[in-house]
């Protein structure tokens, strides 16, 4: 591409064109306003497929509505006060907006044997109840299976209230005012000496929603005042600083547009793109300003040494956001949609950033500078000797000045031999200082075997460090200690039998097939198996709902909770459960009485542990299954339990095809496999390391922590690119790849270090961020960056010093 002033719209016309383009997208920065946050349950769950299964089902049964579930402690609440007090808070709740229905021990109710049929009485009569009655009601509480963990606590210390709610709850301020009016309902009752715990989804959006804005809003800034720092000590020009947060504004509102436009709302994973976004774009104008920094001294005037700062940095940074964008779309193999739509964001945001910087940044940057810099140029065309070079550490001061006569000669002379002084003669101040990077190239090819030999054993602790990776996508991990929601499901956790859900089918394979003798001892025996499995608290099935009416009928006489005799007492029982609509029907058997379904309930534990428990359970129902009967655990385990495996599988996946997009396009663009897979290695090491180390000090990785090592490496890799797209220019010109590699450094350098400086000051704020994914995956981008900029200022010119010029 010919960017010169001539020819190229945006700095010929720059005033018209910027405005052309601003016009254009116009459109783009008003839907940035519309950009929202999502709270959405879904959203959070959608890293645990366990939990998003078990809210899929929950919600399915409830027919959408809201249900509010509160765990009661405190005192004796196998009382006549206790139940009184319960009995009270139960009917005020019952007075709240669109409350359609609440159960607890005195607003449920039994099947109790009448003659030759059932009918439906409380757990709790109404009423002063005799001791004898209340510990009763209590051994029957505990003992009942239908009953233990889901009403009442195994310890007989907690109570479960569950408040089911008819209201419009479309925006946050009505889910907002819901959990004000529950809390304030039961705040009345804390004097008494209650302790509550609530865990409604609309609750956990609220504070979501809540958390995710004010942490954006002290990440942001955060960032922008570390970004603003490094960009001072890197430019030390307040002209420059405020072009490049203009640019980023622009920017910044356009992606948000984009996102609009996609339907792509803030949730706790895209959060990440518009930091990483601005990074970017911090990164990319970093090379940018100061390779015309650099430029600027030895030009005749801003369009030549646009000319040349476009001659320096179009070509590396055209492939590095070619690079990013492939990294970038990687994560669309990942298996959770949120991820998806990340990468998705992620890959048109960089396409837009590198757009805007070299077509209407371009036009900007020409205002910015027009006609101040005629007072700066005007001494040197006078002098037939312009003074560059002149600085301390100059590399220049040894070497005959160029003829005059050919200036052509003299430019070539300045740039390829020229070292600028820290701050720039013609009054642009730089920041950046060179002889540092002449005397780091001195001592990399002075150690060049130590330092490659470095590398091949970091290299080789870097691949030993995939081994201390591991994994945990439990919904409970992407919300801090300290949030109410997670203290709430560690209390259920911990006080009911666990969070975690799994359904089996059994399907029989004819209609009212659930009813055979054959089949329910079946089942059975598959619940007393599942029980018996380490960390399952309960198994409910359609055996079970049979066994208690079996108990009910012969009047909770001892022995008598087990399955009917008779295929005729059986129907009755079936018969009576479809004709009362009991709550649990619905959920272990279906209209057809075709298919069963087991329903295991267990603790909050390691996907791995939970993978194995639920295969031995259908293995067994495998092994001992009746003639006929099919076992289908497609929702309990091959689609949805497998999230743990599908985490690693897609970190596997966009990993390896983001090194091998970004070899196979280096390698095409280079014309070299070997500078190819150089590239690539001296980026793969570092983030090896760190991903190593994040699993020695326990950092798991799971659906956002999984996307560092794409993003990482396809930003990191930038750095390699830049270098070596300049270190080949100079080979042709040298010949001698070790001053190759000096004068890469010598240009290369400062902008690796600024652009680094720049991303670390960006992800470093995200140890702000109240959600663990969100602290863990900033910190370990933070690390990577640094130790890839090491890697790139040290390994690669050690790699590329001894490689001998081809001949022509």
């Amino acid at each position: 591409m010919n960017w010169r002033a001539g020819q190229n719209p945006f700095r010929r016309f720059p005033a018209v064109t910027l405005l052309l383009a601003l016009l254009a997208c116009a459109p783009l920065f008003w839907r940035s306003q519309q950009l929202t946050v999502q709270p959405d349950a879904r959203v959070l769950l959608e890293g645990d497929q366990r939990n998003l299964a078990a809210f899929e089902k929950v919600q399915t049964i409830l027919n959408q509505h809201t249900v509010v579930v509160i765990s009661m402690a405190g005192g004796n609440l196998f009382s006549q006060r206790c139940f009184d007090d319960l009995r009270e808070l139960c009917n005020h709740l019952s007075t709240l907006p669109g409350l359609l229905d609440v159960k607890s021990l005195t607003h449920s109710v039994k099947p109790v044997r009448q003659g030759f049929s059932f009918e439906m009485v409380k757990f709790v009569p109404e009423g002063p109840l005799p001791e004898e009655e209340i510990q009763r009601i209590r051994q029957y509480c505990l003992a009942h299976p239908l009953v233990r963990n889901v009403m009442v606590s195994a310890d007989g210390k907690h109570l479960l209230i569950t408040a089911t709610f008819q209201r419009a709850l479309d925006s946050i301020g009505e889910k907002r005012r819901l959990r004000e009016d529950v809390e304030a309902a039961l705040k009345a009752f804390e004097p008494r000496g209650y302790r509550f715990q609530t865990i409604a989804m609309p609750f956990a959006e609220v504070e979501v929603y809540d958390t995710l804005k004010r942490d954006l809003m002290r990440v942001c800034a955060g960032a922008l005042a570390t970004s603003l720092l490094m960009l001072w000590l890197s430019f030390r020009s307040w002209r420059i600083i405020a072009l490049i947060l203009l640019n980023l504004a622009i920017t910044q509102a356009g992606v948000a547009g984009l996102a609009q436009s996609l339907g792509i709302s803030v949730t706790i994973y895209t959060a990440i793109a518009f930091p990483l976004l601005g990074g970017m774009h911090l990164a990319l104008m970093a090379h940018l300003f100061t390779a015309f920094q650099q430029a600027l001294p030895e030009s005749a005037g801003v369009d030549a040494a646009m000319d040349e700062m476009l001659r320096r940095v179009f070509k590396s940074c055209a492939f590095a956001t070619f690079i990013s964008i492939i990294g970038e779309l990687s994560l669309l193999l990942c298996a959770v949609n949120q991820v998806q739509r990340f990468g998705l964001i992620g890959a048109l945001g960089i396409a837009w950033v590198f757009v805007w910087t070299f077509g209407p940044g371009l036009a900007l940057h020409k205002l910015a500078w027009a006609g101040t810099l005629r007072r700066h140029i005007e001494p040197y065309r006078s002098s037939p000797h312009p003074p560059f070079g002149q600085g301390e550490g100059s590399m220049a001061s040894d070497k005959p000045a160029p003829s005059p006569t050919n200036e052509a000669m003299a430019v070539t002379y300045r740039r390829r031999h020229t070292a600028l002084p820290s701050h720039s003669q013609g009054g642009v101040p730089s920041g950046v200082s060179q002889p540092q990077f002449a005397r780091l190239a001195e001592w990399v090819v002075a150690r060049r075997r130590w330092i490659l030999g470095l590398g091949v054993i970091a290299l080789l602790f870097a691949l030993l460090g995939a081994g201390f990776i591991r994994t945990d996508i439990r919904v409970s991990e992407f919300l801090d200690q300290s949030s109410p929601t997670r203290q709430a499901l560690a209390e259920m956790n911990a006080v009911y039998g666990g969070v975690n859900i799994v359904q089996i089918e059994l399907d029989t394979g004819r209609t009212n097939g659930v009813n055979d003798l054959t089949f329910l001892r079946w089942l059975d025996g598959v619940s007393r198996f599942a029980l018996d499995q380490p960390g399952v608290s309960g198994a409910y099935s359609y055996a079970q709902l049979l066994a208690m009416m079996n108990q009910i009928w012969e009047q909770e006489r001892a022995g008598s909770l087990r399955l009917p005799d008779s295929a005729f007492t059986v129907g009755l029982f079936a018969g009576a459960l479809r004709a009362r609509n009991y709550p649990f029907l619905t959920a272990l058997v279906d209209a057809e009485g075709r298919r069963a379904f087991l329903v295991v309930r267990s603790q909050d534990m390691p996907s791995g542990q939970y993978l194995d428990v639920v295969e031995r359970i259908v293995a067994h129902a495998e092994a001992s299954r009746p003639a006929g009967v099919t076992v289908t655990a497609q929702e309990g385990l091959h689609s949805i339990l497998e999230a743990d495996r599908r985490i690693l599988r897609a970190q596997a996946q966009t990993a390896v095809l983001t090194l091998g997009a970004i070899a196979l396009v280096l390698a095409v663009l280079w014309r070299s496999v070997w500078l190819a897979l150089l590239a690539v290695m001296v980026n793969v090491i570092p983030i090896g390391l760190v991903l190593g180390a994040a699993g020695l000090a326990d950092v798991p990785l799971n659906s956002v922590t999984v996307m560092l090592a794409a993003i990482v490496l396809s930003i990191a890799v930038d750095d390699a690119v830049h270098f070596l797209t300049h270190w080949r220019d100079e080979m042709r010109t040298t010949g001698d790849a070790s001053q190759a590699v000096a004068n890469t450094l010598r240009v290369k350098g400062p902008p690796i270090v600024s652009t680094s400086l720049v991303l670390i000051g960006v992800f470093a704020p995200f140890a702000l961020f109240s959600f663990p994914p969100l602290r863990h995956f900033g910190v370990l981008a933070a690390v990577a960056f640094a130790a890839a900029t090491v890697s790139v200022l040290t390994l690669l010119p050690a790699a590329v010093a001894g490689i001998k010029p081809r001949r022509n």
